[in-house]
């Protein structure tokens, strides 16, 4: 059963934040006169605000309540996808910013028509349509059954409210709205969770080093086991996943590489992907 947790000071955080949300939208619409501008924002986002984005982008509800809820029951095998991710990328960008900066004008998958022909232009940008879409159920779903034990709305009201935002900004404000709004969860992410952290460790006994010899007591800081089956969420299983998924999210994924047309010139645009990627690491 679902009870309401929250006092009316949180709500009234909660409606600046859903208003404030809009606000942006319909602030960044009046720039939207060409295509640009709605899908690049012309190219003059700052490098470090293009990093955030990508931070924020990487960072959703699944990762923000699935990860630590899987580090409590068993230990940070997850955490390994994220070192590999880095370890990935940090060469990637290199090659893969510059030729995206370089060859398309929008999407991704110009290049990928040009490159093995229209067939494969339509199969990724379907197979991305679908991924994205399986993907946002899952995370307004737990952000839902999240929201819904603290405030005891129904979840699919909260659904269709935070669904309706999400559209809205995005239609009338475009990539510049979203990216500025990114930068802002960005920081409020950071900021919360050092801030959770540390009251975390004020209430317990013992503070920081109590908890953290307990955890080690249990092998929750830990990446066993170390084993080669497959067939279970192994350290080896998880760096080859790291490996893939990072290939795929920054050199095929559009929610990323859009994120590189956005920014000044191809030096701002590998920093800001640096910056995004070595800051996701340790929020998860």
């Amino acid at each position: 059963m679902y009870g309401q947790t929250l006092g009316w000071f949180d709500y009234v955080v909660i409606a600046i934040s859903l208003l404030g949300s809009l606000y942006v939208g319909v602030y960044f619409s009046k720039r939207q006169t060409d295509t640009k501008n709605y899908f690049k924002a012309s190219g003059k986002i700052p490098s470090w605000a293009v990093g955030m984005s990508i931070l924020a982008t990487l960072i959703s509800s699944i990762t923000f309540l699935a990860y630590p809820g899987e580090g409590f029951k068993s230990n940070w095998i997850l955490l390994v996808q994220a070192i590999m991710i880095v370890i990935v990328l940090s060469g990637l960008v290199w090659i893969v910013v510059p030729l995206y900066r370089k060859v398309i004008g929008i999407s991704a998958y110009e290049w990928f028509e040009r490159r093995f022909g229209v067939f494969a232009r339509f199969y990724s940008s379907f197979a991305f349509t679908l991924t994205h879409f399986s993907k946002m159920g899952t995370v307004f779903f737990l952000m839902g059954l999240a929201l819904t034990s603290m405030t005891g709305v129904n979840t699919y009201l909260i659904i269709w409210i935070i669904g309706f935002a999400v559209i809205y900004i995005t239609l009338k404000g475009g990539i510049e709205a979203v990216i500025w709004l990114d930068v802002i969860q960005g920081f409020m992410l950071i900021a919360g969770g050092l801030l959770t952290l540390g009251v975390l460790f004020y209430l317990v006994d013992g503070g920081p080093i109590a908890i953290i010899s307990k955890a080690m007591e249990h092998n929750k800081i830990s990446f066993a086991p170390y084993d080669w089956d497959f067939t279970k969420l192994t350290f080896i299983v998880m760096v080859f996943n790291g490996i893939f998924y990072g290939i795929q999210k920054y050199g095929t994924d559009q929610t990323i590489v859009q994120r590189y047309l956005t920014a000044q010139n191809d030096r701002g645009a590998i920093k800001a992907s640096l910056m995004g990627v070595w800051l996701s690491l340790p929020v998860w």
